[in-house]
């Protein structure tokens, strides 16, 4: 088997290899290239009390064993993003391994290891290996397999300390208890139950997390998702079902991945919100991909004028609005959005 496990690591690596290549974007600029706790290991364990995001922002969340982890390639690497984005990649290839490793308790080995090249190769993960603000996602999904498959083992500190990376590298790492329970139902009464210790350990790391992100990450109302403002319970299911529903249909036929899964949301809501389907259909035909001028939202609410369409904004968060040119692609991120002034024939210059 370990010959196996080798070779669905180095698959899993070289798929991305390239993105060494890659520099900083979006996000990566005000998480790694302008935050002080990812230039050093000593900043990073001062910071354990201080929220993902820069205080400045307002954004929260409480990651800081992703913080720590830039901050040890920032040191080995001089905060060269070749050597970042090289770790996403390994980071990666890991997560693949111990995927396998769990998986060969159910299949024949070359079932386990075409679940992992699955796994590995599979479109939706792009982001989170090729984005260095994605390595949330890698490290907790390391902290979740290794948990469970140490749990599996007998290696209760192992698993409990696997646990604790998966929660403190992303609030997702909290679902590790859970999955460990899941896989310990699915082996059968046959096997000896797992200790009391381990489970009493286990939720103590689970709510000294949850104290901890309330404490630091948690935020307030700017944890609410843009799409889901000044609306009620009913309208928040309507659009979070369909969008699940959604993730899991790119999980079978990846053939629609989007940087930005909020575009679809602003147009249909500036179709909703227009008086004349037809003004609003020449609105969204001139808005190119590459803008040559647009306007970035931070914290404030950005109107959508019914009348004139030549003075209208597409706005998906309420952020204060700033003007932005570059001649490239935005490519708006979940606390970024784009407000679009679209410079339209009739509109003077």
């Amino acid at each position: 088997m370990r010959r196996e496990l080798w070779l669905v690591f180095a698959a899993a690596v070289a798929l991305y290899l390239p993105t060494a290549r890659y520099g900083i974007v979006q996000d990566d600029r005000a998480i790694i290239a302008s935050n002080p706790a990812a230039h050093s290991i000593g900043v990073a364990l001062r910071a354990f009390d201080d929220p993902y995001w820069p205080r400045e922002t307002g954004a929260g969340l409480y990651r800081p064993v992703t913080i720590l982890s830039y901050a040890v390639d920032w040191s080995v690497s001089g905060g060269r993003p070749g050597w970042l984005h090289l770790m996403n990649a390994l980071w990666h290839g890991l997560a693949t391994v111990l995927l396998v490793m769990l998986l060969a308790r159910w299949l024949p080995t070359l079932g386990a290891v075409a679940a992992g090249l699955v796994f590995a190769w599979h479109p939706v993960h792009v982001e989170a290996v090729a984005s260095l603000v994605g390595r949330a996602e890698l490290l907790a999904a390391v902290g979740i397999l290794g948990a469970t498959l140490a749990a599996r083992r007998g290696q209760w500190v192992v698993a409990v300390l696997c646990a604790a990376l998966a929660m403190f590298s992303k609030e997702h790492g909290v679902i590790a208890g859970v999955v460990i329970l899941l896989d310990r139902w699915l082996q059968g009464s046959d096997e000896r139950p797992y200790p009391r210790g381990f489970w009493i350990a286990l939720a103590m790391v689970t709510l000294g997390f949850l104290a901890a992100w309330f404490a630091v990450g948690w935020v307030g109302e700017s944890d609410e998702a843009a799409v889901f403002y000044d609306r009620g319970t009913w309208g928040r299911l309507a659009i979070a079902l369909p969008a699940v529903l959604r993730a899991a249909l790119l999980l079978i036929w990846p053939a629609s991945l989007s940087v930005d899964y909020n575009w679809d949301w602003s147009f249909s809501r500036a179709f909703r919100r227009s008086r004349s389907g037809a003004a609003a259909a020449r609105l969204r035909s001139r808005l190119p991909l590459v803008l040559p001028r647009s306007h970035v939202c931070r914290r404030q609410t950005c109107s959508f004028r019914r009348g004139s369409f030549w003075r209208s904004a597409i706005c998906i968060s309420r952020w204060r609005c700033r003007q932005w040119s570059s001649g490239g692609v935005r490519l708006g991120s979940r606390r970024d959005a784009v407000c679009v002034l679209p410079r339209l024939p009739w509109r003077s210059s």
